[in-house]
């Protein structure tokens, strides 16, 4: 039984999975770019890590094939051509696939317990050996490989690393593909490319109000700022009210009713009347995040809404103020 782990030797293996999961290192060395067709020589390196996985994890024949692709996506159009070749968008999903160094988190986690002198199954070196490699799609007969991301940018967030790029995308591949992200959040290509002189309201209308997900609205506002959003929408304030939160995420509606036991916040509500278009206008309350200062979130409310107290029991279902933040 482990009873106690040094900060040093936890460390030690931190950042070791930190560097693995970040790795941008060719799967093969020398290559840039994955070629159209896999050459031998990089189709016999991939087999001498998988065939293991197919024979001892997978408990499969090895494939006739292997091919190596420049990305994720790559990969996924390769065995979309192969298996639905009339209508390569109908394939939706694949199991198993294996996530090679983007696993790393477990990988790590093992390899400290075999330095605490744990016995680790044989099997699991066999399972490690991906670590090397990106995204794996071991179908029976062949087997794509995705090579390693080219560039790969963070901001640290407490204590982790997320990806981040105010000006392009924060992880991509030698083939172009890759995914925009601000703070950690995966947003369309448009929230980070379009520069604040370059917004216009119709862009509000279909990015940030069309926008679903929540937190790319908040990525949005953070962005372009609240007022910025405001002043392209026409915004009318219609109420303003100062409310309350405790450590325990309770809501007081006054200074009156504070507890005096508890250390409380101040947290501003704002009901604003938005122009969506020049037929329609629509309530929406705005709110800051009780967990991170200066971040703000801005919801639709029932249409007859007129005061901030309206629109939160709009939120909470009910006539009554929610007891708690949600």
């Amino acid at each position: 039984m482990i009873t106690d782990v040094s900060e040093a030797l936890m460390t030690k293996w931190r950042d070791i999975g930190i560097k693995e999961g970040l790795t941008m290192n060719p799967v093969f060395p020398g290559v840039d770019l994955a070629p159209a067709v896999t050459p031998p020589e990089i189709a016999a390196h991939l087999r001498d890590i998988l065939d293991p996985v197919y024979k001892d994890v997978l408990q499969r024949e090895t494939p006739e094939e292997y091919i190596l692709a420049p990305s994720p996506q790559a990969a996924w159009d390769i065995i979309a051509q192969r298996e639905y070749p009339e209508d390569p968008k109908a394939l939706e999903f694949i199991w198993p696939d294996l996530d090679g160094h983007w696993f790393s988190h477990y990988y790590i986690w093992v390899d400290l317990y075999k330095e605490l002198g744990l016995d680790i199954l044989k099997l699991y070196d066999v399972y490690a050996r991906t670590r090397t490699l990106d995204i794996i799609y071991p179908m029976t007969k062949y087997c794509v490989v995705s090579d390693t991301p080219r560039n790969i940018k963070t901001i640290q967030k407490g204590e982790f690393k997320v990806l981040h790029c105010e000006d392009g995308m924060a992880l991509n591949y030698a083939d172009g593909w890759g995914l925009y992200s601000l703070n950690g959040v995966r947003v369309p290509e448009t929230v980070v490319l379009t520069k604040p002189e370059d917004l216009t309201k119709e862009w509000i209308q279909k990015n940030f109000l069309g926008q679903v997900n929540v937190d790319v609205c908040r990525e949005i506002i953070r962005k372009f700022s609240i007022e910025t959003i405001y002043k392209f929408l026409d915004a009318e304030v219609l109420d303003t009210v100062e409310m309350y939160i405790d450590s325990d995420q309770v809501l007081y509606e006054s200074a009156a009713s504070l507890p005096k036991d508890k250390e409380v916040k101040m947290l501003p509500y704002e009901l604003v009347m938005l122009r969506l278009s020049k037929e329609i206008v629509h309530p929406y309350l705005r709110m800051e995040n009780a967990s991170l200062p200066g971040v703000y979130h801005l919801e639709a409310v029932g249409r007859d809404c007129r005061t901030v107290r309206e629109a939160l029991t709009f939120r909470n279902g009910t006539s009554e103020l929610p007891k708690t933040l949600s």
